[in-house]
């Protein structure tokens, strides 16, 4: 009787642990392995890494009231990143930085960016094309403007600050 008992337990701490690593297995394949092959066999335009905004008036002054920095990181068809948003001297809003995930098709973007912690509050929604040699995205962003407190939108051409295409 004993050893039924014995049995019994070994048998239900084997189950537990084959689990566990199956789990495991599963995770990595998914989270990991699949992306990487994805990355790897994907053939479209590669718009990884900083993008600084560039639309400027007529005397060189910047339109904005604030400098952004979109930092992409991209898996195959799917990206992700930071958007940092510093505002100029003049202005009494403080830095902030939003979280980006959006995706690529043919050499369409599409960026959704919220706010990296939850005590802040803006959003913003940006359509753009990668034009030229894959160094400028011109598209349209709409944002919670917060001093307004209202949607607005604007055109936006980003510069991609290492010029590598």
């Amino acid at each position: 009787m004993e050893q039924l008992g014995v049995g019994v337990i070994s048998g239900i701490i084997a189950g537990f642990v084959t689990s566990i690593v199956l789990f495991l297995i599963t995770c990595v394949w998914r989270y990991h392995f699949i992306p990487w092959i994805e990355d790897r066999i994907y053939q479209g335009i590669r718009v990884d890494g900083s993008w600084s905004i560039m639309d400027c008036d007529d005397e060189g002054e910047s339109l904005y009231s604030q400098q952004e920095t979109l930092e992409l990181e991209q898996r195959a068809s799917r990206l992700s990143g930071r958007l940092i948003l510093v505002p100029k001297e003049r202005e009494k809003m403080k830095a902030r930085t939003l979280k980006v995930e959006g995706i690529i098709r043919d050499r369409f973007v599409i960026i959704k960016c919220i706010p990296a912690t939850r005590r802040d509050l803006g959003y913003q929604a940006f359509l753009g094309e990668v034009s030229g040699d894959g160094t400028r995205l011109r598209g349209q962003a709409s944002y919670y403007h917060i001093q307004d407190a209202d949607v607005q939108s604007i055109a936006a051409t980003y510069a991609r600050e290492d010029g590598a295409v």
